[in-house]
């Protein structure tokens, strides 16, 4: 029997939460009722000589910690997850009242405090004024979309060093973006235009591209620049790709965005160079 994604949600959820939770919590984050909420245990627990999930009367259901391997796997996916969740919800609005996300996340505040002191950790590495701050209890990220984007790609770039050459890995931070149909997009155009790369590079490559995708797709676009593409084969590379994703994508990507691309070709991007000072080549 296969684990399905709701039952694989509850096992992330239990093993993230410190304190046991109750049928009616999870079924609120999970839009069901809490019957099928409880159903769903039942039939996790039938998979194994030992049982996943215990209870324990008026406090809730818990991961058994004698299935150490499978709750430290679930806790790992799902700590990237809410982490990555978090990331997004304070790229997409100005200010995020921080009580409110603990609330949504069904997580503690301290919980919320130490996700979002990590996240600073890998920003401030590259950029100090990119950091999540917190203003009369509202969190925010203080920059315009390229500052937000470079952000994202931080988080993107610390994910291919933990994942390798796993692209499956990221399907779930996408909404609007189907990771393998990309991957094909990409893989045809370098193949139609003589381009080859390595498997490390080529995942980079597709990431950021998603970004771009995903971003564009909430109206979330660069300011306008002034720079022209020049006639090198980073522009020809870059005016075949664009093409290309508008057809597979039914999007269209406004011409500034354009910049990102070409940068992306021409190997300035890839190294996390600041996207407004770094010359094109």
């Amino acid at each position: 029997m296969n684990i399905s994604q709701r039952q694989e949600k509850i096992l992330e959820k239990l093993s993230l939460n410190q304190q046991p939770s109750t049928a009616g919590q999870l079924s609120k984050e999970l839009g069901v009722s809490s019957k099928t909420v409880r159903n769903d245990i039942q039939q996790l627990n039938q998979l194994s000589d030992q049982p996943m999930i215990l209870s324990k009367a008026g406090t809730g259901f818990y991961i058994n910690p004698e299935n150490n391997h499978r709750q430290q796997m679930a806790s790992d996916k799902q700590s990237t997850n809410l982490t990555f969740d978090l990331l997004m919800r304070l790229l997409d609005q100005k200010a995020c009242d921080f009580y409110e996300l603990a609330d949504e996340f069904f997580i503690s505040e301290s919980t919320l405090d130490r996700m979002v002191k990590e996240l600073n950790r890998l920003i401030a590495k590259s950029d100090q004024r990119l950091i999540i701050k917190r203003k009369q209890n509202r969190l925010l990220i203080e920059g315009d979309e390229a500052a937000k984007r470079r952000v994202f790609t931080l988080f993107l770039n610390q994910e291919i060093e933990t994942n390798k050459l796993s692209l499956d890995n990221y399907s779930d931070y996408f909404e609007q973006i189907d990771l393998a149909k990309l991957t094909k997009v990409v893989i045809n155009v370098h193949q139609m235009e003589g381009f080859f790369v390595n498997d490390f590079s080529t995942i980079s490559f597709i990431l950021h591209l998603a970004v771009l995708l995903e971003r564009v797709s909430k109206k979330s676009y660069l300011n306008p620049s002034q720079v022209s593409l020049k006639e090198t084969k980073s522009r020809q590379m870059t005016l075949a790709m664009v093409k290309e994703l508008e057809t597979n994508f039914e999007v269209k990507i406004p011409e500034e965005e354009y910049a990102y691309i070409y940068r992306l070709y021409s190997g300035s991007l890839v190294s996390d160079e600041d996207l407004a000072d770094k010359k094109l080549k």
